[in-house]
């Protein structure tokens, strides 16, 4: 089976982040591993804390909890959009379900995929 790495472009409002989920569901019911789910662009927006009980976001969680799939955003692109994680003092407005990595992170679990999927 193959491995799969994800790739969210699309802000939550948009309504694409539902079929994103619904690929990685399919995947892993026919026995691909999902390598992690990235998002980039307006994508980033997932992650806002403040988002925690919007559906897009919750269902996102559940799923990751649910199959360990690691949820990442671009940190530098978050930051862009006012979303950053605690550092020294400063209050997070970053969901703690997500990491904040960087397009580095993202290459190295792209070598280890199989094949990318972008949801643009």
């Amino acid at each position: 089976m193959a491995t799969i790495s994800l790739c969210i472009q699309q802000s939550p409002q948009l309504g694409h982040s539902h079929h994103a989920l619904r690929y990685a569901r399919a995947a892993i019911a026919n026995g691909h591993q999902l390598q992690q789910v990235f998002f980039y662009q307006a994508g980033v927006l997932h992650a806002l804390a403040s988002h925690d009980s919007e559906p897009h976001t919750a269902d996102w969680v559940a799923f990751s909890r649910e199959h360990q799939v690691p949820l990442v955003v671009c940190h530098t692109v978050a930051e862009h959009y006012g979303i950053h994680a605690a550092v020294k003092g400063e209050q997070s407005n970053l969901n703690p379900a997500f990491d904040a990595a960087g397009l580095t992170e993202f290459l190295v679990a792209l070598s280890q995929s199989d094949k990318v999927v972008q949801f643009l």
